[in-house]
């Protein structure tokens, strides 16, 4: 390994990264034949910032960035921000920002996947739920 496969675009250092313990079903139309320069499971060269410049990922219309039948989530916590990434968006799919007076310190997931629980330096707790569907 040289270098991380790709690097999420947060603008800030992250606090927590957190995966979601659940998979789950993709949004992306079937797999087909990998593009050239495609492997089985990962982006092409130039990775996730490759994407974003030819305007194939985020939006509606969800891509497989790396080629999985099915789709992970993680969130990721700067100090005042929770962003939730999924495995076929290179852009965060949902944000909340300014939710504590304090720097955000750890977040973790329900074991349903459906709610995230974030904690503050001030000592608060805030519980983001997430719909069926979300």
């Amino acid at each position: 390994f040289g270098a991380p496969l790709f690097a999420l675009p947060t603008g800030k250092t992250a606090v927590a990264v957190r995966p979601n313990p659940r998979l789950w079903k993709s949004l992306a139309p079937a797999l087909s034949p990998p593009a050239p320069g495609v492997s089985g499971d990962v982006a092409p060269a130039g990775g996730v910032s490759a994407l974003l410049e030819e305007g194939a990922a985020g939006g509606p219309g969800a891509q497989r960035l790396f080629g999985l039948s099915y789709r992970m989530v993680v969130a990721v916590l700067t100090v005042d921000t929770l962003l939730v990434y999924d495995t076929e968006h290179a852009m965060p799919i949902a944000v909340v920002k300014d939710t504590h007076y304090a720097a955000l310190a750890d977040a973790t997931w329900t074991s349903d996947g459906q709610s995230l629980a974030i904690t503050s330096l001030d000592g608060y707790v805030s519980f983001v739920m997430f719909e069926n569907g979300e």
